[in-house]
């Protein structure tokens, strides 16, 4: 839009929701303000709280969405915790570990999942009461990466 000289106002009525699939461009990320910032930018939102994310894996049959914070929510029927990678026993809210989930949602195989993402579960008891999860990075020492990434390099090669 910039290179073709393409204005857009999005006032308040805009809001840019993200979804994931950013595996294969990794190399081409940008951080989490600076990419918020380019949106706020391109299309003239209003506030920041315009601009969201869902977190999703092909894994787990549910999303979970940010809040005007940009915090991810994860609803009722999922249970989350983050396990200590060596034990896979839980560690302390607030604290880093391999992420896990149980989703209840799912009817046709048993939603019990451990990623290969490093996160943090939180409780939040303000506003919006429930569990907060914030993924950090992905386990740096897996040779398979993800569905994204592992259907990229199989096509590569």
């Amino acid at each position: 839009m910039k290179d073709k000289n393409i204005s857009f106002s999005g006032d308040g009525s805009l809001y840019i929701i993200t979804g994931g699939g950013w595996k294969i461009y990794q190399k081409e990320s940008l951080e989490r303000d600076d990419f918020n910032q380019l949106l706020f930018d391109t299309f003239n939102l209003s506030n920041m709280s315009q601009i969201r994310d869902i977190f999703n894996q092909v894994e787990l049959n549910t999303c979970f969405f940010e809040d005007e914070m940009q915090r991810k929510h994860v609803p009722p029927w999922v249970y989350a915790r983050a396990l200590d990678p060596e034990t896979l026993k839980p560690v302390p809210d607030g604290m880093p570990g391999l992420m896990s989930y149980m989703d209840a949602s799912s009817t046709s195989y048993p939603a019990f999942l451990v990623t290969d993402d490093i996160g943090i579960i939180r409780r939040e008891y303000g506003q919006y009461p429930g569990v907060l999860v914030e993924i950090l990075r992905r386990v740096n020492t897996r040779t398979q990466k993800g569905c994204a990434l592992s259907l990229t390099q199989a096509f590569d090669n």
